[in-house]
Order: C-alpha cells, then sequence, then structure tokens
C-alpha cells in the first residue's frame, strides 16, 4: 500500500528535465514526488498512482499534460535500453484512461511534444495518432 503522507522526491535531474515543455497551449511537466503521482492518478481517475515504485526504480517517468494548471493528461516516458534517457513513450492516458487520441487537442499537443524532444513512439502504442505518414 502506498501511505499518502509519503512525499519521495522522485525527480532524476537532467533526463527528466528535457521532457519539461509547453506546447500548443499545454504544459508538460515530469511529476516529482510520489505524492504528485498519486495526486495526478486521483484527478484523472486512472491507475498512473501505482506507477509510484517504477518511478522511484528509474525504470519509467511519468508526464503531467496542464490545461490552466488542471491536469487533462499523463504519459509514461520509458528509458532507452543503451543509455539512461528517456525518449520512449509507453501509454498516453486522458480523464478515465482514454487513450488521448479521443481528444483532438491533446493529441495534436502530444505528437508535437513527441516530435521536438524526438521520442520514439512504438508502433503497438496506439493511445496517440499521428497524422498520416506521421508515425514515429
Amino acid at each position: 500500500a502506498i501511505e499518502l503522507g509519503s512525499v519521495d522526491r522522485i525527480c532524476r535531474g537532467s533526463t527528466h528535465a528535457t521532457l519539461a515543455d509547453s506546447v500548443e497551449g499545454l504544459t508538460f511537466n515530469v511529476i516529482k514526488s510520489t505524492h504528485g503521482i498519486i495526486r495526478l492518478g486521483v484527478q484523472l481517475n486512472n491507475c498512473v498512482g501505482t506507477y509510484v515504485d517504477r518511478v522511484k526504480a528509474g525504470t519509467c517517468a511519468i508526464v503531467g499534460v496542464y490545461k490552466s494548471d488542471k491536469p487533462v493528461a499523463c504519459i509514461e516516458v520509458n528509458p532507452n535500453k543503451d543509455t539512461e534517457n528517456f525518449v520512449e513513450i509507453h501509454q498516453a492516458k486522458l480523464k478515465n484512461n482514454r487513450c488521448v487520441s479521443d481528444n483532438h487537442d491533446v493529441n495534436y499537443a502530444v505528437c508535437q511534444w513527441v516530435k521536438k524532444h524526438k521520442l520514439q513512439v512504438p508502433r503497438f502504442i496506439r493511445d496517440i495518432q499521428f497524422a498520416k505518414g506521421g508515425a514515429m
């Protein structure tokens, strides 16, 4: 069980900092504490709060996507096998675990963020829809 009183800092420094950005009116922030991840899961009504142990272990980073300081999505980004850089998207979810592609504006901003940061989206990931010919 996760203690809500736990506020462990989990940010990994420069490897995470490169993911923070503002794109198409949305703010992308790496969640930097266990409490922040749990709170994001509650706000989006999804299971991202259960990823605390993975984030602490360095096997993924959670990026919150915000519009006017309100969360609209969360993205799981994993490190490349060969480096410690977080470059591979494993999922991107709206509220209630809906795919980011269900919201045109959020999907577009996420696609622009992915391209800008040269992130990889494996073919089996269906949460993000790139324009025809724009798949990563």
